[in-house]
């Protein structure tokens, strides 16, 4: 009964009407699919560093007890290689912090650990991804002790306390709609208080809140093929992934890359709410 009445929360307050549909199609012909499922492959990222960051979990196994539960997406890993390519759009990578707001498990903070951050934080909101998170960062410090530490904080992702200075914060698409406006309108606050903010959004569902923001402007964005060992492993079941960066207005500012501007359009179906920008609308 609980389950029931949180999904009906989630239904009435957060996801929207045609994804709400596409859950209920899913869950309607989900008795087809059984006995069909392929062996899900260690990630690639996991074999190389001895950690665990794959598998799927659902938004109601993790709640906390927090309203921000009912926005939450759940959890999925994200692709390396499209994080490397975000990261990678940032210049003066020494001179930031890198935060991954709804760190999960904490891939993406891995693939931080390969660029000379200044600071690794990643905040995630349940207990049970914190401790898997906390576990993977002590082996990959054991594993590589000269690269910068990765920290990981138990907290709500709409009022952590953020880095000053040149901040690098990095969403893998983490919750629906009314929790990315909060937090789009968080980091323009973060932005206007004298710091450098840059947001690497990965499957960028919720674009338009950033676009939006007086203080950002896009520098990056694009649709991006897996490599081949990633699609072979990928849960999500997609051979591309896409991503969008903003950065904020003020010095220094960084040429932005031809197609910054593309529209982000939603693909049609399926209840992820995956993404893709249309490379050919650019809007300057």
């Amino acid at each position: 009964m609980g389950n029931f009445l949180f999904a009906a929360r989630r239904a009435l307050f957060s996801q929207p009407l045609g994804m709400t549909v596409n859950i209920l199609k899913d869950k309607i012909f989900a008795h087809r699919r059984k006995g069909s499922a392929k062996a899900v492959r260690p990630l690639p990222i996991d074999v190389q560093y001895g950690i665990e960051t794959g598998g799927i979990i659902n938004a109601s196994a993790l709640r906390t007890g927090s309203r921000s539960d009912l926005y939450s997406f759940g959890y999925g890993a994200s692709v390396p290689s499209i994080i490397r390519r975000g990261i990678e759009t940032c210049p003066n990578l020494s001179q930031a912090s890198f935060v991954d707001l709804g760190c999960g498990k904490g891939l993406p903070l891995a693939v931080a650990s390969e660029y000379p951050f200044r600071r690794i934080v990643g905040i995630e909101l349940s207990p049970t991804l914190c401790a898997t998170a906390r576990e993977n960062a002590a082996r990959i410090a054991r594993a590589f002790p000269d690269r910068s530490s990765i920290e990981v904080l138990e907290g709500d992702m709409t009022e952590a306390e953020l880095p000053t200075g040149y901040v690098l914060i990095y969403l893998y698409n983490p919750a629906y709609p009314p929790l990315i406006r909060a937090i789009a309108k968080r980091l323009a606050a973060h932005q206007a208080q004298g710091n450098k903010v840059m947001v690497i959004y990965y499957n960028p569902a919720g674009a338009r809140f950033f676009d939006a923001e007086p203080v950002f402007t896009r520098h990056f964005a694009a649709h991006l093929p897996l490599q081949d060992d990633e699609f072979i492993a990928s849960e999500q079941g997609n051979s591309a992934d896409s991503i969008a960066v903003w950065q904020g207005l003020s010095e220094p500012m960084y040429e932005k890359f031809p197609g910054a501007t593309a529209r982000i359009a939603r693909v049609s179906g399926g209840s992820s709410g995956q993404v893709q920008p249309v490379r050919d609308d650019d809007r300057n």
